[in-house]
Order: C-alpha cells, then sequence, then structure tokens
C-alpha cells in the first residue's frame, strides 16, 4: 500500500511538474512575441535614425554651398564698396580740378556732384546688401550649429537602439531556449506519468526507473 502510494505522489509530482513546466513554456512564447516586436521596433527605429542622417548629410551641403556662395557676395560688396570710395575720390578731384578750371568748369562740377552721389548710393547699397548678408550667415552659422547637435544625438539614439537590438535577441534566444527546456520536461512528465501508470499495481515504486527516464530525456 505505502508503495502505491508512492508511487501515486510520484504521479502527482510528475503531473504538476508537467504544468509549471507548461506554464513556464506559456509565459517564455510570451517572451519571445514581445521581446521579436522589441527588436523590430528597435530596426524600425534605427533606419529611421539612418535616414535622419542621410537627410541631415544632405542639409549639410546644402548649408555648406550656401556658405561659399554668401561668402563670394561678401567678397563681391568689398570690392563693390572699395569701387565705391574710389569713385567718391575721383569726382573730389574732378570737382576740385572744375572749380580751377574756366570755361566749362561748372559743368564738369555737376558731373561729379552726380558720380559723387550715384559712388555714395552705391556704397549705401552695398552696405545694405552687407547687413542682409550678416543676417544669413549668422542663420546659417546658427543651423550648422543646429546640425552638428542633431547629428550627435542621431549617433547616440542610433548606437542606444543598436544596444537595444541585440539585448532583445538576448532574450529571444533565451525565451527560445526556455521554451525548449520546458518542453522537454512537459515530454519527461509525461514518460513519467506512463510510467507511473504502467507499475501503480506492482510491488516495488518506480524511483529508479523514473530517474533513468529523466536522465534519458535531459541527455
Amino acid at each position: 500500500m505505502d508503495k502505491t502510494k508512492t508511487n501515486l505522489k510520484l504521479e502527482q509530482a510528475s503531473i504538476r511538474i508537467a504544468e509549471e513546466a507548461e506554464s513556464i513554456r506559456s509565459k517564455a512564447s510570451v517572451v519571445i512575441e514581445k521581446s521579436s516586436d522589441g527588436m523590430q521596433m528597435s530596426n524600425n527605429v534605427s533606419d529611421s535614425m539612418t535616414e535622419i542622417q542621410a537627410r541631415s548629410n544632405h542639409v549639410k551641403e546644402s548649408t555648406a554651398s550656401l556658405i561659399s556662395h554668401t561668402n563670394e557676395i561678401a567678397q563681391a560688396l568689398e570690392m563693390i564698396k572699395d569701387i565705391a570710395a574710389q569713385t567718391n575720390l575721383l569726382s573730389i578731384n574732378v570737382a576740385i580740378a572744375a572749380a580751377n578750371a574756366t570755361g566749362g568748369g561748372a559743368e564738369f562740377s555737376v558731373l561729379a556732384r552726380e558720380i559723387r552721389s550715384l559712388a555714395n548710393d552705391s556704397k549705401e547699397n552695398a552696405q545694405i546688401i552687407e547687413t542682409i548678408l550678416t543676417t544669413i550667415q549668422n542663420g546659417v552659422k546658427d543651423t550648422v550649429e543646429s546640425m552638428q547637435m542633431m547629428e550627435k544625438s542621431v549617433e547616440i539614439g542610433t548606437k542606444a537602439f543598436e544596444g537595444a537590438t541585440e539585448i532583445f535577441t538576448t532574450i529571444n534566444q533565451s525565451a527560445t531556449k526556455n521554451v525548449g527546456l520546458s518542453e522537454s520536461i512537459v515530454s519527461s512528465s509525461t514518460d513519467i506519468q506512463k510510467l507511473v501508470r504502467e507499475h501503480i499495481d506492482d510491488e516495488e515504486p518506480v524511483e529508479v526507473e523514473i530517474l533513468e527516464s529523466m536522465d534519458e530525456e535531459i541527455l
């Protein structure tokens, strides 16, 4: 009777083991699903980061071209201001010469004033353009600094999500292994239950045979 009770306890224990193993397998399956979702999300974000980086590079190239053009304009403005200054000086010299001349000196004086006026207008226009150009250059500078900060953030984000993908992969692999081990335990427990039922009426308990059966399943 005691031996029969022992066999029954073994059967009950194997059933409980199978139930717990099945619970582990079920939870591990959920972990596999969630970690797969996590990997997919990380990959999607990583792809988005790559796209942002590509667009950032394009903007950076466009910005570099804009800087080059503004520098060319700035150089041209300096030349215009120099020419305006020289023209203004020449008009003054013409006015002086006209004042000392006889006959058509008055006409030369009027012409000199008009030339000086045009030179001053050119200088003022150049200064206005220079002010606008300075505003553009400052805006470009701010854009470059923002792009550099964004590039650093994208780089950090990309590395973070790559690390997250690796973690999700490891979790997925571990959960998959747990599923396999749980299924092996369930299979072994089922074999134990069958073995116990076969020997339920035998005189000797089946502990040794059960242990041998479990060792074979694990191996």
